[in-house]
C-alpha cells in the first residue's frame, strides 16, 4: 500500500524545525510563486509562533523588464499585508561581460550579502526542479561530483550563509500550497523564453523526461545528494593532508609536500585551496597551467597566474599565494598634517591612526615611536628603497631594508604597500614591522601607531 503524500497545507510544518537554527532571516523575494510560497510559511509559522524569527525580504529589481518597478511595488505591497520588513534594491546589468542569467544572479547576492545583518541568513525558494536545472547545467559543463552535488539545504557564501528550505519539495506541491492559500504572484514571461539555458532544459528538455518519468527530477536531486556524500567524503579524507600544507595566517599553501602527491591527490588540494580562498572551483585546464606555469618553475623565480579575471595566483618561498589584483600604488608621499586626525592611506589599504586611549594602546611595541619635533614634517611613503641602510633600535650594526624584508618573510608584490613612516627624509618605522634607531624613545616621548587594515 503507497504511502499517502503530505497535503500542501502540511508544508509549513514539515520545514518547521529545519528553521529552529535560524533566527534571523533575509528572505530573497522576486515575487514569483516560489519565493511568495516561501514568505508566507514563514509569515505563518511566525504568527503562529512555531518559530522566533526576525524575518526580512529583499526584492532586487533588474530593471531587464518593463514592469520590474510593478513587480517592486507588488512585493512591497505583499510584504505590508503581512507584517513584513521590506528593502528593494535597483541594479543595472551588463549583459556583456557574463550574460544576463549568469551576471544577473552574482549581483542579486552581491546586493543581498551587502545588507545582511550579523548572523543573518540568506533564504531563497529553490526546489527539486530548480535541482534538477542545477545538475543538468552542471553535466553540460562536464562537472565532477563537487559541481555535480548541485545545491545544499546549507551553503557557506563568503563568510555567510544561504539557507534552501524547500530543496526536498516539488513545484507542484508549492503550486498547490499556492493555490489553496490563494496566494497572489508575478509571472515573469521572460521565464517562458527559451534563449537562456535554465528556460531550455525546463521548457525542453526536463519537461519531456518528467513526463515519461514523473519521478525524473526526484531522482536527479537523489543523485545530486549521492555526489554531496562523495565529495564531503574525499574532503574528510583529505582534510589531515590539506591542513599540514595550509597556513590559516595567510592562506598560503606549502608546495613542496604537494609535488609528492598523485595528480588526483593534488587537485583536490588546490581545489580545497581554491575553495578557502573565497574562489570558484577551478577547471583541470586552470589546474593544468598552475601546475606547469607556477608550482613546478624554478623555486627561486616569482611567476603569478591571474585566475577568474580578478584574482592573481604568485609563489614565493615555496609557497602559493592567492589575492586579489591591485593597482600599484602612485602616490610617493602623503604628508600627515596633523596626527589627531587618522589618515587614509590609498589602495584599499584602510587607515593610520594615533592611539590616544593609554588602557587601548597598541600592544606591539614595534609600532612605538618618538614624537616627532617641531621643525620635523611626519609623511608616509611606499618607496622606501631596498639597499637603503637601517639602524634599527636595539641593535648594533646596521642593515639594509632587503634583509629585513628577506627575514621577515614579506612577499616582494606586498613590500609596496606596507606604511612607512618618515621625518622629514629620515625613515622612522615600517609599520608593523621595525623602528629605527631615528625613531626609537622613552615611553614619556612617544606616540603609538595603530594600522587599521579593511
Amino acid at each position: 500500500m503507497k504511502k499517502k503524500k503530505d497535503k500542501p497545507y502540511n508544508l509549513p510544518k514539515l520545514i518547521s524545525k529545519s528553521l529552529n537554527p535560524f533566527k534571523k532571516v533575509l528572505v530573497g523575494f522576486s515575487g514569483g510563486m516560489d519565493s511568495t510560497v516561501l514568505l508566507h510559511i514563514l509569515m505563518t509559522l511566525r504568527k503562529l509562533k512555531k518559530i522566533k524569527i526576525d524575518l526580512r525580504a529583499i526584492h532586487i529589481n533588474h530593471h531587464l523588464q518593463k514592469e520590474s518597478n510593478l513587480w517592486e511595488s507588488h512585493c512591497k505591497k505583499i510584504c505590508d499585508l503581512w507584517k513584513i520588513s521590506f528593502l528593494s534594491k535597483r541594479v543595472k546589468i551588463s549583459s556583456k561581460k557574463y550574460g544576463v542569467e549568469s551576471e544577473s544572479r552574482a549581483v542579486r547576492y552581491r546586493e543581498m550579502r551587502n545588507v545582511l545583518r550579523p548572523k543573518e541568513v540568506i533564504m531563497t525558494a529553490h526546489h527539486i526542479d530548480d535541482q534538477a536545472e542545477t545538475f543538468l547545467l552542471a553535466l553540460k559543463r562536464g562537472s565532477g561530483p563537487s559541481g555535480l552535488s548541485s545545491m545544499k539545504f546549507i551553503t557557506s557564501f563568503q563568510d555567510k550563509n544561504i539557507v534552501r528550505p524547500l530543496l526536498s519539495f516539488e513545484k507542484t506541491q508549492l503550486k498547490k500550497y499556492a493555490e489553496e492559500n490563494r496566494l497572489s504572484w508575478i509571472e515573469d514571461r521572460s521565464n517562458f523564453q527559451d534563449l537562456f539555458d535554465r528556460n531550455f532544459l525546463r521548457i525542453h528538455v526536463l519537461s519531456i523526461l518528467n513526463r515519461r518519468w514523473p519521478y525524473f527530477s526526484k531522482a536527479i536531486s537523489n543523485s545530486a545528494k549521492l555526489c554531496g556524500d562523495q565529495e564531503n567524503l574525499i574532503e574528510e579524507l583529505i582534510k589531515p593532508h590539506f591542513l599540514r600544507l595550509f597556513n590559516q595566517k595567510d592562506n598560503s599553501l606549502k608546495i613542496k609536500e604537494l609535488l609528492t602527491f598523485s595528480k588526483i591527490k593534488r587537485n583536490v588540494i588546490l581545489r580545497n585551496w581554491f575553495k578557502v580562498n573565497h574562489l570558484p572551483n577551478p577547471s583541470r585546464i586552470q589546474l593544468k597551467v598552475l601546475w606547469n606555469n607556477v608550482i613546478r618553475t624554478n623555486p627561486n623565480s616569482q611567476p603569478e597566474l591571474v585566475v577568474f579575471k580578478k584574482y592573481v595566483i604568485r609563489k614565493f618561498r615555496n609557497r602559493l599565494f592567492c589575492f586579489q589584483k591591485f593597482k600599484e600604488i602612485n602616490e610617493s608621499r602623503i604628508v600627515w598634517k596633523n596626527l589627531s586626525n587618522d589618515i587614509f592611506l590609498p589602495g584599499n589599504l584602510g587607515k593610520l591612526v594615533v592611539c590616544r586611549n593609554k588602557r587601548n594602546i597598541c600592544s606591539k611595541t614595534i609600532n612605538k615611536i618618538r614624537k616627532p619635533k617641531t621643525h620635523e614634517i611626519v609623511s608616509i611613503r611606499f618607496d622606501v628603497r631596498s639597499k637603503e641602510k637601517v639602524r634599527l633600535g636595539t641593535e648594533i650594526k646596521s642593515t639594509t631594508v632587503k634583509k629585513i624584508w628577506r627575514q621577515c618573510n614579506i612577499a616582494p608584490w606586498m613590500r609596496r604597500r606596507i606604511p612607512a613612516i618618515f621625518y622629514n627624509s629620515k625613515l622612522i618605522a615600517i609599520i608593523d614591522l621595525f623602528v629605527t634607531e631615528e625613531g626609537s624613545s622613552i615611553s614619556s616621548n612617544q606616540i603609538c601607531i595603530k594600522w587599521i587594515k579593511k
